[in-house]
């Protein structure tokens, strides 16, 4: 509910910001922008900690849940929250965030260089070459396939995990080596190095 819940109270505040200075007609663009900010700033949090709804290990036969290790996974009420709150949280807000902005980013493309299209996305794609306004998207992808990998395969063995996540990894270095989708070059090879560390 958290997002809902900031959509409405942004709203509310640049309704009376915007009423206050005659300024309507940026009403639009200013809500737009703040809730991207904010929908960006919380999406780590959030993805995480419906990931971690999932976050099991056996102890004794049982699955416990490795937050609250007096939870048996899938049980219960944790089964409840998994199926009815973690998973369309995960899907509707850990994927869909992304989504939806590069959506929006997409419609503006031609617009990149305006300031009503920088005011709202700005952030997401500044430092990055034109064509490659959306790779900030591609960032946080992998990032949450790091978390997958780390959650869902932790039963299956640290060995596997780890191939995963090297396969994971040399996949993207590999498609930034072919990108460069930074303006700047050391940026490329910082991102690069990153991702070979």
């Amino acid at each position: 509910m958290l997002p809902i819940g900031l959509m409405i109270i942004v709203y509310v505040v640049w309704f009376v910001i915007c009423k206050i200075k005659k300024q309507m007609d940026q009403l639009f663009s200013k809500f737009i922008a703040t809730i991207v900010l904010l929908l960006f700033l919380i999406h780590p949090s959030l993805t995480q900690s419906m990931i971690d709804m999932f976050n099991c290990q056996e102890f004794d036969g049982e699955l416990r849940l490795l937050v609250d290790l007096q939870i048996v996974c899938f049980e219960g009420m944790h089964k409840s929250i998994v199926f009815g709150v973690a998973l369309p949280c995960l899907i509707v807000w850990g994927l869909g965030i992304p989504v939806t902005v590069f959506i929006l980013m997409r419609k503006e493309k031609d617009k990149l260089d305006t300031i009503a299209v920088k005011q709202r996305f700005g952030f997401l794609y500044n430092g990055y070459k034109r064509h490659n306004y959306f790779w900030e998207i591609v960032i946080m992808y992998r990032k949450i396939l790091c978390i997958f990998i780390a959650v869902f395969l932790n039963r299956v063995g640290i060995i596997v995990q780890a191939l995963v996540l090297l396969l994971l990894l040399v996949t993207f270095l590999q498609a930034n080596n072919n990108r460069r989708p930074f303006a700047n070059r050391s940026l490329n090879d910082i991102e690069g190095m990153s991702l070979a560390t």
